[in-house]
């Protein structure tokens, strides 16, 4: 096999098909052959797809609810048991988020997963530069208001019932004030978050498996993909 290349610093996966049509190859980088019988790839543009981590800045979500390892980073420490801690990003990609000292305003957040946009956008999608300016100025003033009402409403933090979850779930409900978009936490969790969560834990599982190979690259039936 020719030695392979990296193109894309960010962590990234390749995923082929070549010489069998129940396999694919999973690599980093771009190979020049196909590991599994040596031949020159020279179609392979045709029949591969890369895997992006799910991951990005805030900066690269604005307009998003946005999640994050509560310690450490996703790809080195996040394992799907660990904490994870909720925030809003605003159209600048600053996020603000609360605890028990508060509500915070960072001005980015450099590693986390968007959740969740609102639902006439598809902003997790096509990123900041699909966003109209009403509904960037709806998500911020939206965002402005409610932040106020929990400073003045100044009850203190609780782990179970005033936490981060119910700060970046009320901005959700104040947003979306035509219907009832989630009747509770569970459900928010179960709908928006966990499908997320999923997709990322599924892209760790893969990379780390092409990691820990000398040779960086797995082979995977084509019905697990």
């Amino acid at each position: 096999m020719r030695p392979i290349s990296i193109v894309h610093q960010d962590p990234c996966l390749t995923v082929f098909k070549h010489c069998s049509k129940d396999t694919v190859v999973i690599c980093m980088g771009s190979p020049a052959s196909c590991p599994l019988c040596d031949g020159e790839l020279k179609d392979w543009m045709f029949s591969f797809r890369q895997i992006f981590a799910p991951w990005k800045t805030s900066e690269s979500c604005p307009c998003t609810i946005v999640i994050r390892p509560t310690n450490g980073r996703f790809l080195q420490d996040y394992t799907g048991v660990e904490d994870l801690h909720i925030g809003i990003a605003d159209s600048d990609g600053q996020v603000l988020h609360y605890d028990d000292n508060g509500i915070k305003r960072d001005t980015f957040w450099p590693e986390c997963l968007p959740v969740w946009s609102q639902p006439d956008a598809d902003l997790l999608t096509y990123g900041s530069g699909s966003i109209p300016d009403t509904q960037r100025c709806r998500w911020n003033n939206t965002l402005t208001l409610h932040t106020l009402s929990w400073r003045i409403d100044n009850h203190a933090y609780n782990e179970q019932v005033r936490n981060c979850f119910d700060f970046a779930l009320g901005f959700v409900r104040a947003l979306i004030t035509e219907t009832e978009p989630f009747g509770n936490k569970e459900m928010f969790t179960s709908e928006v978050i966990l499908p997320k969560i999923q997709r990322l834990l599924r892209f760790l599982e893969l990379y780390k498996k092409v990691c820990s190979t000398a040779r960086s690259w797995i082979i995977q039936d084509t019905k697990d993909m």
